[in-house]
């Protein structure tokens, strides 16, 4: 540890985030004021991400409080940098006093001294540095509500045409009376439909299938005359091959 850069990085004004890096990098120097820690050991230490690290190291550079040696390994890939601390290097030209008037309005600069917000780094002028993420809803329309089945409930010619190919034979007229009387005596929430003409579909499908011929089961003595057919078959050709 260099106690001295430790001292120096301690009474620089400086925003929070970069105090605490440069003091890790102090507390970590050599009595050459240098040291090599990688960014995540960094981001560790402080409890910034690498990026606020990354960023910190770049403005303190920018400022002249140090400077940055890459380094390689044997392989040669690229390691951690070697950073110098230019301890004794004031910010009194950087930081300690702002002239204000001169470049934005022209008027003749005042000298402003350094303040609570620079040292604690909450300056509002920082805030743009780091924006909050910002997460929108996506924005849908009105929700659609049911109603009830349309008076009068009109057959067209489109739904003729399915009905003709979707179920055929099937008498659409009379069951389309009957869908429309059904609704019409029904009452509350399960009386509204969003799309009556999917609801007249579904009916029609049901109908044809309540109208398809259904097989008709065989009774006992059915079943003891087919067995009695079936073996005086069986019997006949057996004569004949006896025969043979």
């Amino acid at each position: 540890m260099g106690y001295k850069a430790l001292h120096w990085a301690w009474e620089l004004p400086l925003k929070s985030t970069d105090k605490f890096v440069l003091i890790a990098l102090a507390d970590l120097a050599d009595e050459k004021h240098s040291c090599y820690p990688g960014q995540k050991a960094l981001a560790a230490m402080t409890g910034a991400s690498e990026v606020t690290v990354r960023r910190a190291i770049a403005r303190m550079e920018e400022q002249g409080l140090l400077t940055r040696e890459e380094r390689r390994n044997e392989a040669g890939y690229k390691s951690s940098d070697r950073y110098f601390l230019q301890v004794g290097v004031s910010l009194e030209s950087h930081r300690s006093i702002r002239p204000v008037g001169d470049d934005l309005t022209g008027q003749p600069g005042q000298i402003s001294p350094v303040t609570q917000d620079d040292l604690t780094g909450q300056s509002d002028r920082y805030i743009e540095e780091y924006p909050p993420e910002t997460h929108q809803r996506p924005t849908s329309g009105p929700r659609k509500r049911g109603t009830r089945i349309p008076d009068p409930f009109l057959l067209t010619a489109e739904m003729k045409a399915w009905a003709a190919a979707e179920v055929p034979g099937l008498d659409v007229v009379a069951h389309t009376r009957e869908f429309v009387d059904h609704w019409r005596g029904e009452s509350g929430a399960k009386a509204t439909k969003l799309d009556w003409v999917a609801a007249w579909r579904n009916w029609m499908r049901k109908a044809h299938r309540w109208n398809a011929p259904k097989q008709q089961r065989a009774t006992p003595d059915d079943r003891v005359r087919d067995g009695l057919d079936r073996g005086a078959r069986l019997a006949a050709l057996t004569a004949v091959g006896v025969s043979a």
